[in-house]
């Protein structure tokens, strides 16, 4: 069983960006999201473009885990107001 996991910052990240900043050298079985921030939402691409989800802190959505195979994951904060710090999303995938 492979595991991978990665902790992204998105403290100034308010667009999804040309390059994933999770990109798995396997194929996941599963991927776990979290956003670990107090108060920012994040939403989540499979693409780059589209929204697949977005994480909301305080909520039964603050994480999630899916039957996804997807290879690259992109994140972004939900909302371009304010300069928060620390705004933290942990993602594993394994297989």
């Amino acid at each position: 069983m492979a595991i991978k996991r990665f902790t992204v910052d998105l403290s100034a990240v308010t667009a999804f960006p040309t390059t994933a900043q999770c990109i798995f050298e396997f194929t996941p079985s599963e991927i776990q999201i979290v956003d670990l921030h107090a108060t920012e939402a994040v939403d989540v691409s499979f693409d780059g473009t589209t929204i697949h989800y977005q994480l909301t802190p305080a909520t039964l959505t603050a994480g999630v885990v899916l039957i996804q195979r997807a290879l690259k994951v992109w994140l972004r904060r939900s909302s371009a107001v304010g300069s928060p710090s620390g705004v933290n999303v942990q993602v594993v995938g394994e297989n």
